[in-house]
């Protein structure tokens, strides 16, 4: 099976992931599977999931969709992809980390490790940042 990453392409993340996780976790394995460098070869946006299933007051049409890429040229190549799709607005983030920082999110519950480890024991348990975690106690 041959890569799907070509030299200049941009992979963007949309999810909820701890800060970091985009940088430290997913690119070393694009860079290990694609066979391209990282900020050379081929770049990275993120975005924060910023809608909830079901919620008719939080929508795209409402909220502002946090953007931010791994370059400044790429930054602003992701900002004003979203731009064009999103009616409420962009906010580019100085880096992917600071956009990966979910406590912008109207309803952000901040998990911690404690006893039983938090949210991503029962939704995430397959998830490399989560393995970790949970290692780590």
């Amino acid at each position: 099976m041959g890569t799907v990453l070509k030299p200049g392409d941009i992979v963007i993340y949309e999810s909820t992931v701890y800060p970091g996780c985009t940088e430290e976790e997913c690119v070393p394995v694009l860079e290990s599977e694609g066979g391209l460098t990282f900020n050379r070869q081929f770049y990275c946006g993120y975005s924060p999931e910023r809608m909830n299933p079901g919620d008719r007051e939080h929508t795209v049409e409402t909220i502002t969709k946090v953007t931010s890429g791994s370059t400044p040229e790429v930054a602003e190549f992701v900002d004003e992809l979203y731009r064009q799709v999103v009616r409420a607005g962009t906010h580019r983030a100085a880096s992917i980390r600071v956009a990966e920082a979910a406590g912008t999110k109207w309803n952000f519950l901040p998990f911690r490790p404690g006893l039983v480890g938090g949210h991503c024991i029962g939704v995430d348990p397959y998830y490399p940042g989560c393995m970790r975690e949970q290692r780590t106690k």
